[in-house]
């Protein structure tokens, strides 16, 4: 294929049998203008990919480097698409995802990002602290009353906003869900889901991709790199016809979280100081909540899972705070 459309990039890390219900889900689109790119940690183990998926033109790069945007980076650097996705290997893609991505680019050139529902099926929620959280906020009247405090002083009473990230840093949920599927039209917005999220090649080989300053497993490179494409002066875009399904579980990637705590931390004020500066006393009040919020996690992980490493996400944000942006 000389020159698609789109180019998806695929980072991996051991999962080889869920990354072929990725592909399986890439052989069935709608819209077939695309390449994929597979950057992964052991090429041997996915040599036999091009056999089994002989419809999709694949692409499988051995990173020399750890870290997933230097992954992605790689992706970036040997995709030959004008719209270059990023997904994840325990994705499956809708029918119409790829025609629903490409369709909002056609429909104008100051659109630079795109992205979509990211649903997560119900029985895969507890798979992810965040969302287990939410859903333990529902249950009694304890918990309902933590979850209103958090809704308001983290969420700004805006749990099911999508593509947000609000003023005490935390980001929005909403397009985990099933009801953002369901809104009538696009809209415009901060980020752009992790694995659901398109751009322009030509805007990214101007901004540089991935910023390798957020180490470990990249955490708020993502947004980061969606901040910097709208400092250009392009609109990010929800789409809620560009589905996909994220069977997020506890394998690959996942199982550094523990160990990466502090550099997750650090990421993420060191991402705050340079977006959103802290320049007003609701800003100064809702950060400082979070970070409040944060550090009960890090010793509920801890009390959990009996794993100092945890801890480390409290010293992750003296480390952060004490960093310059």
């Amino acid at each position: 294929m000389n020159n698609p459309y789109i180019s998806i990039v695929i980072p991996t890390l051991g999962r080889n049998n869920v990354l072929e219900t990725c592909l399986d889900s890439l052989t069935r689109q709608t819209f077939t203008d695309f390449e994929v790119v597979i950057i992964t940690d052991n090429k041997k183990g996915t040599e036999s990919l091009n056999k089994k998926f002989p419809q999709l033109t694949l692409s499988i790069i051995e990173q020399d480097k750890k870290g997933l945007a230097y992954a992605r980076n790689m992706g970036l650097n040997n995709s030959k698409g004008k719209i270059v996705t990023f997904t994840d290997d325990d994705v499956a893609l809708s029918q119409d995802w790829a025609k629903e991505v490409s369709g909002i680019f056609n429909s104008s050139e100051g659109i630079g990002g795109v992205s979509g529902p990211t649903i997560i099926p119900e029985a895969l929620v507890n798979n992810r602290d965040i969302l287990a959280f939410h859903s333990k906020t529902q249950k009694n009247l304890f918990w309902r009353i933590i979850g209103k405090i958090y809704t308001y002083c983290a969420l700004e009473n805006q749990p099911e906003a999508v593509g947000k990230i609000f003023r005490s840093g935390a980001f929005s949920l909403g397009s985990n869900y099933k009801k953002s599927a369901e809104l009538p039209s696009p809209v415009e917005v901060d980020y752009l889901e992790a694995c659901n999220m398109s751009f322009r090649k030509d805007i990214l080989d101007k901004t540089g991709g991935f910023s390798p300053e957020y180490k470990g497993i990249g955490d708020w490179s993502e947004p980061d790199l969606a901040f910097r494409v709208k400092q250009q002066g392009y609109k990010l875009v929800f789409n809620p016809h560009a589905i996909v399904y994220h069977n997020i579980s506890q394998a690959g990637v996942f199982k550094q979280r523990g160990a990466d705590s502090c550099q997750r931390m650090v990421n993420f004020v060191y991402f705050y100081k340079k977006w959103f500066k802290l320049n007003s006393l609701d800003k100064i009040a809702r950060f400082s909540f979070n970070l409040c919020f944060l550090s009960l996690y890090w010793i509920f992980k801890f009390l959990q899972t009996g794993n100092t490493a945890w801890l480390g996400g409290i010293k992750g944000i003296f480390v952060g705070l004490a960093r310059k942006p």
